[in-house]
């Protein structure tokens, strides 16, 4: 009872106190973004969403040092390929920071022909980028470069779920061979598939285009993509997800299953897309904090 206190009190304290990152990090040197058209920057916010995202960036949430559990979690924003969500992965980051998580909100491109040259493999770009820096200077953030996992909400759980199933394909110059693998996966309410049938459309067509070949659609549906040593993987979802059906998860989950990948997976009976955007209603997030402490990921108080 006294865990579930503590970890309510700082759920209520990530609710209410949104901050920006105390670091901002380029992914890469100006004029060095691979895959990419020169384009004026035309990026806006406004209430924490973020749209025309051409430049990629790392916001950092570090965990107090006597607090650190020398873990870090990437954190890829939602907004079906179209916008960022950083408000909500704020809230999340700063949760896992006063947890001893260091957190690193990923602002990746969004998929446009206007600075892409080819948009489907951008977000991935910068997801295995951010992977590679975040071990290459683990030393600055006080992490085990080894202890790195990813978390990601409905199209940036599509990310999140690339990163952590694509992995053996480098997208990125990677020629001093850093583990691009996540450590674990932690997937909220996820894209997961590019089959029409269960797809949620709206992101497949900005990340894909309207006809992508065969090939592009199984490369970008995670659940045909399980490798033997996958990471574990913690998902969640709500069974009246009218936004993206929650057999997105399902097929995910036995895709995992079937290759004897550890998966945990929670569904609420109700809860809507985003859980209709507020964390108090279903207090999700503590049940991966949870899920963290269980699996030695955050050290048990």
């Amino acid at each position: 009872m006294k865990k579930q206190i503590i970890l309510f009190v700082l759920y209520l304290s990530a609710v209410c106190s949104v901050v920006n990152g105390q670091e901002t990090i380029d992914l890469y040197e100006s004029g060095k973004i691979p895959n990419s058209i020169a384009f004026d920057n035309s990026e806006q916010i406004s209430n924490g969403i973020v749209t025309n995202v051409s430049i990629p960036q790392l916001l950092v949430f570090k965990a107090l040092k006597e607090n650190s559990n020398k873990t870090a979690m990437l954190i890829c924003p939602g907004g079906g390929y179209s916008v960022l969500d950083l408000r909500r992965a704020f809230e999340v980051a700063e949760t896992l920071a006063m947890n001893g998580v260091t957190a690193f909100v990923l602002k990746y491109r969004l998929p446009d022909d206007k600075w892409c040259k080819d948009k489907s493999t951008a977000p991935i770009q910068d997801a295995q980028r951010a992977m590679q820096i975040i071990r290459q200077q683990s030393d600055k953030w006080n992490i085990d470069p080894i202890k790195v996992g990813v978390l990601g909400q409905s199209a940036g759980g599509h990310l999140a779920a690339c990163l952590s199933y694509l992995y053996d394909t480098s997208f990125i110059d990677n020629k001093e061979g850093v583990n691009l693998r996540p450590y674990f996966s932690i997937l909220i309410y996820p894209v997961i598939t590019m089959d029409t049938t269960y797809t949620h459309m709206g992101s497949r067509i900005t990340l894909l285009g309207r006809n992508p070949s065969k090939n592009k659609q199984e490369l970008f549906s995670p659940e045909k993509n399980i490798k033997p040593d996958a990471p574990p993987t913690f998902i969640l979802h709500a069974n009246d997800d009218k936004g993206v059906p929650v057999e997105n998860s399902l097929m995910l989950y036995k895709a995992l299953r079937n290759s004897e990948i550890p998966v945990d997976m929670h569904l609420f009976s109700s809860g809507g897309h985003g859980f209709n955007y507020g964390f108090s209603k279903n207090r999700w997030l503590p049940l991966c904090i949870e899920w963290l402490t269980d699996k030695g990921y955050i050290n048990s108080k």
